[in-house]
Parts: structure tokens; C-alpha cells; sequence
């Protein structure tokens, strides 16, 4: 079991209705990790709340994070180790304050280290 802080930064294509220019959203989660190890592979299954900030809004909204991704580590150098992890997510969050629900997917990559403490 794992635990950590996990941010994103994005951006939104013009809305074709309204012609607004795209917002920047910034998301952060502190999720839970499950992994499964195998020689230098791993797999990680994650879940935890999460937060949503729409520059355009201006409002936090809360939501939750899932997650899976499939990592590759090397070795451990000065109690270090790297990893390369493609990864695929899904976030929701419910409808409040006035905002209608959101479902966002995300597939991605990402580079990860583990500190051995």
C-alpha cells in the first residue's frame, strides 16, 4: 500500500456553443495505492478524493479519483528509484454549488519515483 499527492494541469478546447475561450483547470487527488509487484514491472490501482479548479469558475469542486497504470522501475540509485508509468484514469465529480456533474477520462504517461526511506 502506497499513498501520495498527485497534481494535473490541462487545458479545455472552445466550447462551440458559446464561443469561450478554453479554460485551465487544475486538478489534484491524494489517492491510495494498491501495487502489485512483478521482477522490475508493477501494476498500481489507485482510488482518492480529488480536487477541480476551472479558472473560468473560479470555484474548488470536489469530486473522486480512479485509477490503474502499469509501471516500469530500474534501479535504485543513492535510495532513488525511478519509474516510467503509462497510466488511465477516471475522475467524477458530482453535481454542487450550482455545476453540473463532471466525468473526466485521462490516458497518459507519467515519470514516478520511489524514495527509500
Amino acid at each position: 500500500f502506497l499513498g501520495g499527492i498527485e497534481m494535473g494541469f490541462a487545458a479545455k478546447f472552445t466550447d462551440p456553443t458559446t464561443g469561450k475561450v478554453p479554460a485551465f483547470i487544475f486538478t489534484s487527488s491524494v489517492p491510495i495505492i494498491v501495487r502489485y509487484h512483478f521482477l522490475t514491472e508493477y501494476i498500481d490501482t489507485e482510488i482518492g478524493p480529488m480536487a477541480y479548479v476551472d479558472q473560468a469558475r473560479k470555484h474548488v469542486q470536489w469530486g473522486y479519483h480512479f485509477g490503474v497504470g502499469l509501471g516500469i522501475s530500474r534501479i535504485r540509485l543513492r535510495g532513488v528509484m525511478p519509474a516510467l508509468v503509462l497510466s488511465a484514469s477516471y475522475d467524477y465529480i458530482p453535481p454542487q454549488a450550482g455545476f453540473s456533474q463532471l466525468h473526466q477520462i485521462s490516458i497518459g504517461a507519467r515519470a514516478a519515483f520511489s524514495l527509500g526511506l
